[in-house]
């Protein structure tokens, strides 16, 4: 999927979510859609390494039963693509995440060719000489303006949503001590829920929750 198609579903996502006065899913929707951005958008680095699919240059002496069958150099390396359908599975794992010059001493298993016999293999000295083609490209200015967005978007989210919190739960529930219901000083406070109230509205009940039992102040 590309960013384009990501940015148009979780744009649908996110109008329905603010539509219907659903802050915190909206905000969950912004998230999502950062970290999927950004797992599309992480190309080879010095951190992540080589990634799966990716198309490397290596070199290597390549032993079959102890004896040297292949070798190739920086001068004359070897292009392969990094997935098991093309190469044995732990080799495949074993480049994940090497870096381009780093160098493996031994990497080596053993192939069951039946009726009893085994086929051992040990590539020597594997070492990453270049990325031929990134499997995952670098992020494109457009896509690096929307991160900034995004990002953005997100702090700003996060202020709204403590003003928002402190506002609506935090101060009215247990900093201040006047009646939620008519503003009048409380005289108590629901057991269940910790909302509170004056001695006239609590012969209703709590207005959040139904109980009728509460705590002196």
């Amino acid at each position: 999927m590309s960013i384009s198609e990501i940015l148009l579903s979780f744009y649908k996502s996110f109008v329905i979510m603010v539509s219907r006065k659903k802050l915190v899913g909206s905000f969950i929707v912004l998230v999502t859609l950062l970290i999927q951005i950004a797992a599309i958008s992480s190309a080879y680095d010095d951190v992540q390494g080589i990634e799966l699919n990716d198309v490397i240059d290596i070199s290597f002496d390549r032993y079959i039963d102890g004896i040297q069958e292949s070798g190739y150099d920086d001068e004359n390396p070897f292009e392969l693509i990094v997935n098991k359908k093309y190469i044995n599975e732990i080799f495949v794992l074993e480049m994940i995440g090497m870096k381009v010059g780093e160098v493996k001493p031994s990497i080596k298993w053993t192939v069951d060719e039946g009726g009893g016999i085994f086929t051992e293999y040990e590539y020597v000295n594997t070492k990453i000489i270049r990325i031929v083609k990134d499997a995952t490209p670098a992020i494109s200015p457009i896509g690096q303006t929307v991160l900034i967005i995004f990002e953005v978007i997100l702090v700003i989210g996060a202020v709204v949503g403590a003003i928002f919190l402190y506002l609506k739960v935090i101060r009215p529930r247990y900093l201040s001590k006047k009646c939620l219901t008519c503003g009048n000083q409380a005289t108590s406070k629901c057991s269940k829920c910790g909302r509170f109230i004056c001695s006239e509205c609590s012969v209703k009940g709590c207005p959040s929750c139904g109980s009728q039992k509460y705590i002196r102040l």
